[in-house]
């Protein structure tokens, strides 16, 4: 299991570093809000070792950006080990709470094994409505980001954005051709939403990739929008 690697972007914001980064909303002295869990157990066993000392933070809930299975592997053992609530949009909701979905929706009838992997579905929880957790705590915005998936969001809080996966790293884009998504028609309008919003933030967390700052993250999210705009100009007429 690879050691975490916490880092603070303010006083009330962290982000633990990963394959799949994970937000830390410090919502006071002793409790927190957790931004998507990874892919698996030793994801969720990366982030609570991460939020023991010096932060001795309590885990009141999660909050899943969207439903696939590197953003909600580790919901289980967190909510098994703390008590804490799942949240997230009610489009993403069946799919973290049933995730056979996820590869059966993809493969179009019951997957078979090979497909029943974490890669595509992780252990499900029960998940309650993300406003419901907006009222209880507050202090956050959720932010819709379709396109990856049709409820996908992104959260902000304070001076700091973690944008899910509505762009993805130049290197991943350069090596793939084109990041995946649902529905490239609405991917593009949250990029073009997110290239105008992102200056208002300090930090932007994407959840792949390093932390970035405003300017570093219009580029990023450029070269997302091209590479979308290169295959759809090569659809066939």
């Amino acid at each position: 299991m690879q050691a975490q690697r916490l880092q603070k972007l303010s006083d009330n914001v962290y982000v633990v570093l990963g394959r799949t980064n994970a937000g830390v909303l410090v919502i006071d002295n002793s409790e927190c809000v957790i931004v998507d869990t990874g892919i698996d157990e030793d994801s969720g066993r990366r982030i609570l070792n991460a939020i023991k000392p010096p932060l001795n933070l309590r885990v009141r809930a999660i909050i899943n950006t969207h439903h696939h299975a590197d953003h909600i592997g580790g919901n289980a053992l967190i909510v098994k080990r703390s008590g804490a609530a799942v949240y997230a949009t009610p489009e993403d909701k069946p799919f973290i709470e049933r995730p056979v979905l996820e590869p059966l929706y993809l493969f179009g009838s019951f997957p078979p094994k090979l497909l029943r992997t974490k890669l595509l579905e992780a252990e499900g929880v029960p998940v309650r409505d993300l406003d419901d957790l907006r009222r209880e705590v507050g202090g956050f915005e959720a932010i819709p980001l379709p396109g990856h998936t049709m409820g996908m969001v992104g959260i902000s809080y304070g001076n700091v954005l973690f944008t899910a996966d509505s762009f993805f790293p130049v290197d991943i884009i350069r090596k793939y051709g084109a990041p995946y998504h649902l529905n490239a028609g609405l991917a593009l309008e949250s990029l073009r939403k997110l290239s105008e919003d992102v200056s208002r933030y300090r930090y932007v967390v994407p959840a792949h990739g390093d932390v970035l700052k405003p300017p570093d993250a219009i580029n990023v999210i450029n070269e997302n929008v091209n590479a979308i705009n290169r295959l759809r100009g090569a659809r066939p007429k």
